[in-house]
């Protein structure tokens, strides 16, 4: 999304985030941006609901189509547009718009109100006024449609909410930290290794947030890997210009603490080999990790697990994890998906899409594990959701849904011994929540053999707050992935999931089917410290000649400037 601005503003002020309120998950986009019900859902391949921020009250260019999906190569045209409550809005030659706000002169009036209420007004200086698009797309077979999407101008500074990993950070891996305040390293080519590749990147010690100049697909030839004197990372896959980041040939390993990882595609592929043949793995071999957070990332196309938590030592653990707005789909050879295994305490799978996987949609193997998962999207399966004996759980307000290509075996949910993992699990120490989940439409089935350890009330309390699962799929869907790029694999699946259409994938298949992802050019950022050169200048704390201003917190909010702006970057769009 891009704004040009018509006559000189003093626009921007500060960019970025969700509404701050009482409630810890106010702050969620999911929550703030309107969203589609399924049956629009279905509909919408093309366009994208946007939100501008802005501070003038000069008219200002919307490039609304700038996000929007082309992914069959249709061509399209605005063609008409609503009027919004609190300004105008006119359709351009070059199919952008032009938004108008009104000036009012308001008179001040006399008032009684009391210091208190006057102080709690003056908090609340957030305005919103919204209209929609129609758009016209002639898909290549001629084919004629026409869709909707809805754009939000948001004026005046807006909150960026609880100190968290990033704004919409949520479960038990929500304060990891990352980067924050340490230095930037830039990845500048899509090699393998060496100077400006990801792979060295990962590999450095010190406090950093990875940044990357380049767009495109590297091709690993091992795993890669954060070891454990890695950690306090963010890899800030927003960064990237164009349709972002995919690694091909590689499982990403990760054994260090306090890692955040946002907005990129794992695909390792077929062409992998030994123990290379994961997406993502969380397993420490020599030390504890705590407080990791995956949010919209694409994991799909492996051999073996897509996601793997779990630790190999009885002394050793995984603790404080979350994995949030992603896609896990598509193994190409084993068809499983989440492992949970040895020694993982305080796992949160929140609001992700599982598709197109045989079994693991998850599945925790060893009796000393807990793990919460709400509010996800499990698509085309045989085997859903798999606890094992002396598990603490919560599952709550998930949507499992068939698919005409597979048919499921056992209960959706259902307790499952694990005579390797664990030979002396004790069921009688099985601790359990279950609450809304539906299997399509109705009410899922339960084994049996839980019922009898089933509780009345949630086991954990992370913070997160559940929707019901009447909601869950239009959410998940229209936020899911690294959603932030034209990705033609999830845009895929996200429409099968929709249209209740699509099959498992073969690895010949796979192969054959990686998108062409072009490399583009990176914003301006000339002092180096990971924000752009037209934010700074449109900031005005900030210098774009001044390199030391990315790890300051100019707002006192507690996170960076660079924090903020990349954040920007995930709302932008």
């Amino acid at each position: 999304m891009t704004i040009k601005k018509i006559s000189p503003i003093y626009f921007l002020t500060f960019l970025c985030v969700l509404i701050l309120s009482c409630s810890k998950d106010s702050d969620l986009l999911t929550d703030y941006v309107i969203t589609d019900d399924v049956n629009t859902l279905e509909l919408r391949k093309y366009v994208v609901d946007d939100m501008y921020f802005t501070d003038s009250y000069d008219s200002i260019i919307l490039d609304v189509l700038s996000n929007d999906n082309f992914y069959n190569g249709g061509n399209i045209r605005l063609v008409d547009v609503s009027q919004p409550s609190n300004g105008s809005v006119t359709i351009n030659e070059d199919n952008t718009l032009t938004y108008t706000p009104y000036i009012e002169t308001v008179e001040e009036e006399q008032s009684t109100t009391n210091e208190e209420e006057t102080n709690t007004n003056s908090n609340d200086n957030t305005e919103e006024d919204t209209f929609v698009y129609v758009a016209e797309v002639i898909e290549e077979d001629n084919t004629v449609t026409k869709e909707e999407a809805t754009v939000t101008i948001s004026s005046s500074t807006i909150a960026m909410g609880e100190l968290k990993a990033f704004p919409g950070a949520e479960g038990f891996g929500k304060n990891a930290t990352g980067g924050r305040g340490g230095i930037v390293v830039e990845v500048t080519n899509l090699n393998d290794s060496g100077s400006g590749s990801l792979r060295n990147a990962l590999k450095r010690t010190e406090r950093r947030t990875i940044i990357f100049k380049v767009s495109g697909t590297i091709n690993c030839k091992s795993y890669l890997d954060i070891p454990p004197n890695s950690g306090n990372v963010t890899i800030a896959g927003q960064t990237a210009p164009g349709e972002g980041i995919i690694v091909k040939g590689a499982e990403l390993r990760i054994s260090a603490s306090n890692v955040i990882i946002r907005h990129i595609a794992i695909r390792p592929g077929s062409n992998v080999s030994g123990s290379n043949i994961n997406g993502i793995r969380l397993t420490p071999y020599t030390q504890s990790i705590e407080n990791l957070i995956f949010d919209h990332v694409s994991v799909t196309w492996t051999m073996d697990k897509n996601f793997i938590i779990g630790s190999i030592a009885d002394n050793i653990f995984v603790n404080n994890v979350t994995v949030q707005n992603s896609i896990i789909a598509e193994n190409i050879g084993t068809g499983k998906g989440f492992l949970i295994f040895k020694n993982s305490k305080n796992i949160s799978v929140y609001k992700n899409l599982f598709a197109h996987l045989t079994e693991r949609n998850i599945r925790s193997s060893t009796c000393s594990s807990n793990f919460e998962m709400i509010n996800n999207v499990v698509y085309g399966f045989k085997y859903g959701t798999q606890p094992t004996y002396e598990n603490e759980f919560d599952i709550i307000g998930n949507v499992y849904k068939t698919s005409p290509a597979t048919s499921t075996s056992f209960e959706t949910i259902r307790l499952e011994a694990s005579t390797n993992n664990c030979p002396n699990g004790n069921i009688s120490r099985t601790k359990g929540f279950i609450s809304d989940n539906t299997l399509n439409g109705g009410s899922v089935s339960i084994s049996s053999s839980l019922n009898s350890y089933l509780e009345n009330s949630r086991r954990f309390n992370s913070g997160i707050n559940p929707i019901s699962s009447n909601e869950v799929e239009s959410t998940i869907l229209s936020n899911v992935g690294n959603s932030l790029r034209n990705d033609p694999v999830d845009i895929r699946i996200i429409d099968e999931v929709s249209t209740k259409s699509g099959s498992m994938k073969t690895a010949t298949w796979a192969e054959s089917n990686y998108p062409d992802i072009s490399n583009k050019t990176a914003y301006k950022d000339s002092d180096k410290d990971g924000i752009s050169d037209e934010f700074e200048s449109q900031y005005s704390n900030l210098n774009p000649k001044d390199g030391s201003d990315g790890s300051k917190d100019d707002s006192g909010n507690g996170y960076t400037n660079l924090e903020e702006f990349l954040h920007y970057l995930t709302i932008k769009k």
